[in-house]
């Protein structure tokens, strides 16, 4: 009890700050257990993510459901699959294995019991120990250009692998459309708010939409069946709206997935054809130091801030280009549920960097950033967005893949403000190590941005590891990129 007063944590309390991990054990990962933002989370040894067999036409089946398996430990783990429909109910299993440092892929869309027009989650239990498997739901949306090759396709995107978040967590969602040219302007832009229950009761919550200035726009009131998912429309305020979501469960210790998956519609929504989409997963707001990647180079990188919290916060920018040197410090406070964004093209001026973001509040801050690629009329051709996070751990690893005619690149950010070495391997799918010991030196506060799929054959993928020099100091992902840009989306280093 004296440990923890001096502290600050509750003795009352086993995870004071309410964000799914002991505070004992965020004293060994070096988080901090006041700040519920602040957490290095283990997957358990049962995980899921979402399917989805919407989208489909005639003569398109709709998106492939890939399952992205990775093995963390040393062994080989055995492990089943298990697709659930969107009431829970078990529709068909399949077992596999991953070989040590390796990586697996499913096809989801092939199992028993995926459905057109049918949304469920799909379910892993492994042999392992918590933390041993990692992975993600990919989902290509093949094109509808008649006589389109096998590789092309009008958007893909990731979902990794959760158990969830207990308590209040956060997304944010913007119905504007990101095209320079007006012509594209009268498109949809659809916002899919998704939450998922983790747990195997009927939750119920509130999930409540905030303009830019944090104004409450409206909120809807839901009952989640066990195991069931809720899909509520973020562009029912219309276009052109940008602000906060946030999901408040009346049982704060149930565990939720949230996420916004974003639709850009090639047309006003009449017909199921996008130019592309994506998704980013809810989080809990944070009082530390963040930091992101950003690219200037082929397109614009605008940072989007939000305060999830009841009370006023001044945020400490920084922004340093590939290098690790400063060019830019500045300060913004933002109101409760209000946003900020920041589009630093002109910061950087065509070069690629680093923002570090920190707010004087613990629990406040939600920050994204968000990654624009055009064509020469100025229309969206890409787009991908990835959280801002404290850089925790050690060892991280995600995924390449050079099937599909894709190229894939590394990113890493350096938040030490000395430089560092970091080396990386990337282990093919069945265990054969492809290439080992690369390294490379990343400026303080700078950014290693290297061609990954370079060292790998086509049609092959499997697991890239990272580690630096010092702990608690890197923070990246992989971009995978389709054919002549089809699209990019990130994979991240996770631990």
């Amino acid at each position: 009890d004296d440990e923890e007063i001096e502290l600050g944590t509750d003795p009352e309390k086993a995870d004071t700050d309410n964000d799914g991990v002991s505070d004992g054990q965020e004293l060994i990962d070096s988080s901090d257990p006041l700040d519920p933002g602040s957490v290095l989370l283990t997957l358990p040894s049962s995980i899921c993510t979402e399917w989805n067999g919407f989208l489909g036409t005639e003569s398109n089946p709709g998106m492939y459901n890939i399952l992205e398996n990775l093995n963390n430990s040393g062994s080989t783990l055995s492990a089943t699959a298990s697709l659930y429909d969107n009431s829970g109910e078990l529709q068909s299993s399949l077992g596999f294995s991953v070989a040590s440092g390796a990586q697996q892929d499913l096809l989801v869309h092939d199992m028993g019991g995926f459905l057109p027009d049918t949304i469920g989650q799909v379910c892993v239990n492994h042999s392992g120990n918590a933390g041993d498997l990692d992975g993600r739901m990919v989902l290509y949306q093949p094109s509808l250009t008649p006589g389109a090759a096998s590789d092309e396709f009008q958007f893909a995107y990731a979902m990794p692998y959760g158990a969830g978040l207990p308590g209040d967590q956060y997304v944010p969602f913007n119905t504007a459309n990101p095209s320079l040219n007006t012509a594209d302007y009268g498109n949809l832009v659809a916002n899919w708010i998704q939450i998922t229950n983790r747990t195997g009761n009927t939750q119920n919550g509130t999930l409540r939409f905030y303009g830019m200035s944090g104004e409450l726009l409206g909120s809807t009131a839901l009952s989640i069946p066990a195991s069931a998912r809720s899909d509520v429309s973020g562009h029912q305020w219309g276009p052109w709206q940008v602000g906060l979501v946030a999901w408040e469960p009346v049982d704060q210790s149930a565990m939720f997935t949230l996420r916004n998956v974003r639709y850009f519609y090639d047309n006003p929504g009449s017909v199921a054809s996008f130019i592309t989409a994506f998704q980013l997963t809810g989080a809990k707001g944070s009082g530390q130091e963040l930091i992101a990647a950003l690219d200037t180079s082929t397109g614009s990188s605008i940072v989007e801030m939000m305060n999830v919290s009841s009370a006023s916060i001044t945020v400490a920018i920084a922004i340093y280009n590939q290098s690790g040197i400063l060019v830019s410090q500045t300060s913004r406070d933002i109101g409760p549920k209000a946003s900020y964004h920041l589009i630093t093209d002109s910061i950087l001026d065509g070069q690629k960097g680093t923002v570090k973001l920190a707010s004087n509040v613990n629990g406040s801050l939600l920050a994204v950033v968000m990654q624009y690629g055009r064509d020469d009329a100025g229309s969206l051709q890409y787009l991908f967005g990835h959280h801002a996070a404290e850089p925790l751990g050690v060892v991280f690893r995600s995924s390449y893949n050079t099937f599909l005619s894709q190229g894939c690149r590394l990113t890493v950010a350096n938040a030490s403000p000395t430089s560092q070495l970091v080396t990386f391997s990337l282990t093919r799918w069945d265990g054969t190590v492809v290439a080992s010991g690369i390294t490379r030196t990343i400026a303080g506060n700078g950014l290693l941005d290297e061609n990954l799929c370079m060292y790998e054959t086509t049609n092959q993928y499997g697991v890239v590891t990272v580690q630096g020099t010092n702990p608690n100091s890197l923070y990246g992902f992989v971009r995978r990129i389709g054919k002549n840009n089809q699209y990019h989306f990130p994979t991240a280093l996770r631990q």
